[in-house]
């Protein structure tokens, strides 16, 4: 044994070396991506109806973002399709509407200051109470609650002072009582716990 690595030069070991790394890197590059359950429809689904209701298979699929696991379906179970599909196609997030929006399909924009709105700490899918202190008789009331926030964004232009852009679900009468209060009072929002 001691002769023959006596015999095997640096060259050698530098090859054997080369080609053992070469291995490994190839087979490190070719290691198939991991995979998940992906929901997709088992047969043509209409719109208006819950997931929980509809007949739903999984394929398996590489992990990507943008599609809807079979691990996700427990939390959007009630949510609706927002447009029917076709038997085989996956069931994508941008396709589902919430609970909130199938009692409330009416949308009011709304723009108020950080300040008045949980600093800015608004996001999609939160619940919001809308309060106005009337300019009038600077009494404070609550005008709506429960509101179901769509949209969320921050209009900010790097200085921290943009405003809290909102759509939210409502009926006619919130959106009259909103309405009202955008133009006659001062509007503050209050998240509400999960």
């Amino acid at each position: 044994m001691k002769q023959l690595l006596e015999r095997v030069d640096r060259r050698t070991w530098l090859g054997i070396g080369l080609a053992a790394t070469a291995a490994l890197l190839t087979l490190s590059i070719s290691k198939p991506a991991p995979t998940v359950d992906v929901i997709f429809a088992g047969e043509d689904l209409p719109a208006g109806v819950r997931l929980a209701d509809l007949t739903l298979v999984t394929r398996q699929m590489p992990a990507s973002f943008g599609m809807l696991n079979e691990q996700d379906l427990d939390a959007v179970g009630e949510w609706t399709l927002a447009e029917p599909i076709g038997q085989d196609e996956p069931i994508l997030p941008s396709l589902l509407r919430a609970p909130a929006l199938a009692e409330n399909p009416d949308l009011f924009a709304l723009a108020v200051d950080p300040s008045h709105a949980v600093l800015g700490r608004i996001s999609a899918g939160d619940y919001v109470d809308v309060y106005v202190t009337w300019r009038d008789d600077d009494i404070t009331t609550r005008i709506a609650e429960g509101l179901y926030v769509v949209e969320a964004r921050t209009d900010d232009d790097g200085f921290g002072d943009g405003e809290v852009q909102m759509l939210l679900a409502v009926d006619r009468d919130s959106a009259e009582r909103l309405t009202h209060a955008v133009r006659t009072g001062d509007v503050d929002i209050v998240k509400r716990a999960p």
